[in-house]
């Protein structure tokens, strides 16, 4: 027998006198509603033949189509829950993907906010940066042009002799950084 589902073995329960082939009773052992169905089917089927009161064909007909109905109903139900958890599902994961997606572009937006931010302060502070040697080469060169400075106010003032006496002699400290 194909694999049946709930439904169907249920209905076959239902049309049964009370023997049920090998295909069912391994679904049923498997399945609690289908075994609580069958055991209670079952139950109604071997009760004494006195104490059974014969019932129309038409009532037992109305019986097994009143549960197979009821059997159907609960099918529906039970699919159209699935579908509903289903598209939940798939709503949740749009919605997350969603958000990670704008996190992202987000957190990229402030990236980059952040770099045109400090280029723009490296622009309008143009930052230099030392090392020892350059500083020294730099110091080097300071030294030679102030003393050049001082040596061209000297001659200048050897030739006026008065400004010469009362001339003060300018003593400039550079500080040698030593490596």
């Amino acid at each position: 027998m194909a694999k049946m589902n709930c439904e169907q073995i249920q209905t076959e329960i239902l049309s049964c006198d009370g023997n049920l082939d090998p295909a069912l009773q391994k679904h049923i052992s498997q399945c609690k509603e289908c075994r609580e169905l069958a055991q209670q089917w079952i139950a109604l089927k071997d009760v004494q033949p006195e104490m059974r009161r014969k019932v129309p064909k038409t009532v037992e007909f109305m019986i097994v189509n009143e549960a197979d109905t009821y059997i159907r109903a609960r099918a529906a139900h039970t699919k159209a829950f699935y579908r509903w958890l289903s598209f939940a599902s798939a709503a949740a994961c749009v919605a997350l993907f969603a958000l990670a997606f704008f996190a992202t572009l987000r957190d990229k937006a402030i990236q980059i906010q952040a770099n045109n931010e400090n280029r723009a302060a490296n622009a309008s502070h143009q930052i230099v940066k030392w090392d020892m040697v350059s500083m020294q080469k730099e110091i080097t060169d300071l030294r030679t042009e102030v003393e050049i400075c001082i040596a061209d106010v000297n001659i200048g003032g050897n030739d006026n002799s008065e400004n010469n006496s009362n001339d003060e002699e300018f003593i400039i400290e550079i500080p040698v950084f030593l490596t």
